[in-house]
């Protein structure tokens, strides 16, 4: 708004919020290109409409010859707010944070990394994944994917902390490089969490992109194998797709149910050829066990 908000006494309705943004602890809330502004920025532009109306009614004349001026100076300051908080320099180390903006011009082959087929697969199985878990049950995420289970009836623990969760699912693509330590989820503090995972004797792994470790993992707890496994089929029939059935053979090959996980297998690579997880699956299943017959 150009500082217009200034003259209107409607800015004054933010004044708690921004004391409550100005004091907070953390550094990133202090700064305009995060949400946590979102709840000041609707009541600055109206101030700043009603700051324009009151210069123009309080002084015609001095607005009347400053008006262009006025106009130069608001545009000038949102192209440049636009750029300053968008330009891809501030978003150099995070391959997923390309362009915030009509004036941010990233480098071609970043574009072409936001759009590899890794990451659009990794989306996808995401998405299919969420379908499976209960919208009630506990679950333990890390925090910049908290979004995606935020409607929930049962609570929501943020990972490292799990031990009172029934799910726990991960969803590691662009927890990397810098911006990893912007979250409270540090990289450290999820490697550990990992590892207290794995060793925990009350859970085990259902869900995992990569055999050789993965971006995307759910553990659920021992007792719930049924459930997952029932659900998993039940997405399966509503929605027959290579993600669906990725997630479904790798529920029955986690819980050693191979001749179906075989099966699963080879309907996702009739599918989608390309798909690594599934090769890899289906070696492991062969170099373990042998052939099945069908």
């Amino acid at each position: 708004s150009g500082l217009l908000s200034i003259f209107s006494p409607t800015i004054l309705l933010t004044l708690p919020e921004i004391l409550l943004h100005f004091l907070a602890p953390w550094s990133a809330q202090h700064l305009l290109f995060f949400q946590y502004s979102a709840p000041i920025v609707p009541f600055a532009v109206i101030s700043g409409i009603y700051g324009s109306s009151f210069l123009l009614n309080k002084k015609p004349n001095l607005a009347k010859n400053l008006s262009f001026g006025f106009t130069l100076y608001i545009l000038s300051l949102s192209i440049f707010s636009n750029y300053y908080f968008s330009h891809e320099a501030l978003y150099a180390t995070q391959e997923l944070y390309l362009s915030k903006s009509l004036l941010s011009f990233p480098k071609r082959e970043k574009i072409k990394i936001y759009y590899q087929k890794e990451f659009v697969s990794g989306r996808r199985l995401f998405e299919c994944l969420k379908q499976i878990i209960p919208k009630d049950a506990s679950i333990a995420v890390h925090d910049n994917f908290m979004a995606h289970f935020s409607q929930r009836l049962n609570p929501l623990y943020l990972f490292p902390e799990f031990k009172d969760a029934e799910y726990v699912v991960f969803n590691s693509y662009g927890l990397r490089g810098v911006w990893t330590a912007l979250w409270s989820t540090t990289q450290e503090g999820y490697n550990a969490g990992v590892a207290a995972l794995f060793s925990d004797a009350r859970f085990q792994i259902f869900v995992r992109d990569n055999l050789d470790g993965g971006n995307i993992l759910l553990f659920g707890r021992k007792e719930k194998s049924q459930e997952i496994t029932r659900r998993a089929e039940e997405l399966v029939e509503s929605n027959p797709s290579p993600e669906a059935r990725f997630i479904l053979a790798s529920v029955y090959f986690h819980t050693d149910n191979l001749k179906k996980a075989k099966k699963e297998v080879e309907a996702v690579l009739r599918l989608d050829p390309e798909n690594t997880g599934a090769s890899q699956m289906l070696s492991a299943i062969n170099q373990k066990f042998g052939s099945f017959p069908n």
